[in-house]
């Protein structure tokens, strides 16, 4: 039996997790906060050690080692995450080669993958990501890349949003733009290997998002990909109608050619069975099959199209005879392609139509105007068309979170003459009383209310110099002289117990004693709750005059 996590499901539980954070919705039975904490060296507290923080394990054991070294926990909101996607800008020296954004691709989001790196056709270039981020923080998707071609040309955000970029006459690039990174979310979310990505529920007024989710056309052909040009499709020709009619239920014309352009062909049936496209004038879009040529008349399969005025063709339609295409699709509109030709040879093929509705489509190039070998593909847009959603066309199954300590924020709750080591999300956080936690700020660790505080040979209580009265040990975080208070940790190191009050308390560093007056509880009960995520870090030095801006990254 073979099976797999789809990428759906990483995104749906990506959206999840931060729907979770919504306390318009769950402020009652669910909260997730942020946690600091390990003030103790890693390892033998030795240079290399310190400088290579062992990696995380998931075990019971550990959870517990987390409890024990908590220092501050500050509560997590909405605003305080985004989904993000690997963070991909566009290449201004023009050496990359982008993937296109294709409905057949299994490695879609994890590019560049390792099959494109090692393709022949990107040998000497750079295997890039099937969008792209400019110099502007706008996003855009590649829809075609020149049959993988370097991109020269920044694309830029067109006129109308409807429109695609099109460069394909420069580099071959086609791009659709996605939207606007906002200053805000550029401040909170970008980094230099992440960007933020949303899909709005609402129009939000700002860089035409909305309009282009709602544009989304569904099962709508994106682009059609190349693969095999083939060769000797010669027998084509581009002219003007001439005397178009309606005989019999079939189409006729004369075929004349342009102004200083070649002339049509004069042998019989040579533009047999190939498609004529009219390019230009009245009938622009339009596509016939020519099912006989006599040297100078065609005739079509069926009749020219129709109006009230008659046929809509003139004599001066604009008109291209190129190869056949065979298109099928199970959409609810047809789809409408035209094949570009350099030197007999399939280069590309333009969308004339993507229709609409389809989830399967093929084509086909018939082996007509002389010429054979030609392979083609169909790309399509997502069932509700691309960029409707485009935290999920995008990938975006990973989730930022971004928190910060500022200065003395929490009145204490975060210690600020000691360091810390590990960062971490945990759930369903508890007050001391075992009521769920609301507070915007929470310590970790209990405090030791002293009085007669005796200054010792190497002055008072100093961080992370050992404490004890007489039974019981614990770890100094930070001493306030001012209120007397000693906040500290206790360990496998130190053992656990409770200090007696009226004790007599020493340092072992300092020589400095003290009183026990009272133990101040911390604010949250110990081992209850989920951690979520762990990161082990270097020691990173709190101090009152710094802020400290957490970006968390989650995958799913």
């Amino acid at each position: 039996m073979t099976a797999i996590i789809k990428n759906k499901f990483r995104i749906r539980n990506a959206k999840d997790f931060l729907e979770n954070l919504d306390s318009t919705k769950h402020s009652v039975d669910r909260n997730h906060y942020l946690f600091i904490g390990k003030p103790t060296v890693w390892g033998d507290g030795s240079q290399n050690d310190e400088l290579y923080p062992v990696t995380p394990s998931d075990t019971l054991e550990e959870d517990a080692q987390i409890w024990d070294e908590m220092l501050g926990l500050k509560k997590i909101i909405e605003t305080h995450g985004s989904l993000v996607i690997p963070r991909s800008d566009w290449d201004a020296t023009g050496n990359t080669i982008y993937a296109i954004f294709d409905d057949k691709d299994s490695n879609l989001y994890r590019q560049p993958s390792q099959e494109r790196i090692e393709s022949a056709s990107i040998t000497n270039n750079v295997a890039g990501n099937f969008y792209v981020l400019n110099s502007d923080y706008q996003i855009f998707v590649c829809i075609e890349n020149g049959n993988n071609s370097v991109s020269t040309v920044k694309p830029v955000k067109p006129p109308s949003i409807t429109d695609l970029v099109d460069y394909s006459d420069q580099d071959g690039y086609v791009w659709k733009y996605v939207t606007t990174i906002q200053q805000s979310d550029i401040v909170k979310f970008l980094t230099d290997s992440w960007m933020p990505i949303k899909t709005l529920l609402s129009d939000d007024g700002i860089n035409d998002q909305w309009n282009i989710q709602q544009g989304a056309i569904s099962g709508e052909a994106l682009s059609v990909v190349v693969e095999s040009g083939g060769s000797g499709y010669t027998k084509v020709h581009d002219g003007i109608i001439s005397n178009p009619q309606n005989v019999g239920g079939k189409g006729t014309a004369t075929l004349t050619s342009l102004v200083g352009g070649d002339a049509p062909s004069s042998i019989i049936d040579d533009y047999k069975d190939c498609q004529i496209h009219i390019v230009d004038g009245d009938g622009l879009g339009q596509i016939y099959t020519i099912e006989s040529y006599d040297g100078s008349v065609i005739t079509l399969t069926e009749e020219w199209e129709q109006d009230e005025e008659g046929i809509i063709v003139t004599n001066s339609s604009e008109y291209k005879i190129l190869p056949a295409l065979s298109i099928t699709s199970n959409g609810t509109s047809s789809i409408k392609l035209r094949p570009i030709l350099t030197d007999g040879i399939v280069t590309r093929v333009l969308i004339i139509d993507g229709g609409e509705g389809a989830t399967h489509a093929s084509a086909q190039v018939l082996d007509t105007a002389g010429g054979s070998g030609a392979s083609i593909r169909v790309v399509l847009s997502p069932p509700k068309g691309l960029l409707n959603d485009p935290e999920k066309d995008l990938g975006a199954f990973f989730v930022m979170l971004n928190s910060k300590l500022q200065y003395t924020e929490g009145s204490g709750d975060f210690p600020i003459s000691n360091d810390y080591r590990q960062i971490g999300i945990v759930r369903d956080v508890q007050e001391f009383s075992g009521a769920l936690a609301t507070a915007q700020t929470l310590i970790a660790t209990k405090k030791l209310q002293l009085t007669n505080v005796v200054e010792g040979i190497n002055g008072l209580f100093r961080s992370d110099e050992i404490i004890t009265d007489g039974s019981v040990s614990a770890i100094v975080l930070d001493y306030d002289s001012t209120s007397q208070t000693i906040t500290f940790i206790q360990n496998v190191s130190t053992g656990y117990g409770a200090f007696s009050t009226s004790a007599t308390l020493s340092g072992a560093d300092s020589s400095c004693e003290a009183t026990i007056s009272s133990v101040i509880d911390e604010e949250v009960k110990k081992h209850e709750g989920d951690i979520l995520y762990l990161e082990n870090r270097r020691a990173i030095l709190r101090s009152e005059d710094q802020v400290e801006d957490i970006k968390v990254i989650i995958e799913f």
